[in-house]
């Protein structure tokens, strides 16, 4: 007999937990990197700087995401004219610039 529409879900893991054998090979990658974590350091003081940035520039995208462009669609057609008036205070601008 199928649930009805709505209902709960039951049983099965909750949202969001990892199955064990992802666990178990996360786990077993973090004790491998442990183990090379010096010789790698020391590796790396070998390279050349070129390569060095570039191995850098490499493991940077998987610490901290790439921004994707946006791109702005707004086909918003404007009419009509507009003034826009600016004014400076010349004396509080020179007293801004001599408090820095």
């Amino acid at each position: 007999m199928a649930k009805a529409k709505g209902t709960p879900k039951t049983g099965g893991r909750t949202k969001g937990t990892i199955n064990k054998k992802t666990a178990a090979i996360r786990a077993s990658l973090e004790l491998v990197m442990n183990a090379l974590e010096d010789n790698i350091l020391d590796d790396l003081e070998k390279v050349n700087p070129s390569r060095r940035l570039q191995l850098y520039t490499d493991l940077m995208n998987y610490i901290k995401p790439k921004l994707s462009s946006t791109k702005n669609e707004n086909d918003t057609k404007l009419s009509g004219g507009f003034d826009v008036n600016i004014s400076f205070d010349l004396d509080n601008l020179k007293n801004d610039s001599d408090a820095e």
